[in-house]
């Protein structure tokens, strides 16, 4: 093969390679998370991916609790996109406290492709 040829082949591969990891990240999709007024706590129940975000608005000094049937919580990201440790953890979910205001994201590793997910902020 010419190096003309190599250089074509490792091009396209490298394109290729960047279009699937566009597509992953397309697939990844953004489920807000709001409670109704007078209420702490909302739940979701659906289909969902290790690559989709929960999002909540959360204010400074809340404690925010997450509870999965059927899975686990993968991680908790503050609005800086920094992982956010769990104040305490049980089988089903985690409570964590909130230090600062702002848009925290949540994703959980569903047992199964549906999730059934509980948010309760106080």
């Amino acid at each position: 093969r010419s190096r003309w040829s190599n250089v074509m082949r490792k091009s396209l591969l490298f394109v290729f390679g960047l279009l699937a990891l566009s597509a992953t990240q397309i697939s990844a999709k953004d489920i807000p998370v709001k409670f109704t007024k007078g209420s702490y706590c909302n739940s979701y129940s659906g289909a969902v991916s290790n690559l989709d975000a929960f999002s909540l608005y959360l204010t400074k000094g809340q404690t925010l609790t997450v509870n999965v049937n059927d899975g686990e919580i993968n991680k908790v990201l503050n609005p800086r996109n920094a992982k956010v440790s769990p104040l305490e953890e049980g089988v089903t979910g985690a409570s964590y406290k909130v230090s600062q205001s702002g848009k925290y994201r949540i994703f959980v590793s569903p047992d199964l492709k549906v999730a059934d997910v509980e948010f309760c902020a106080y």
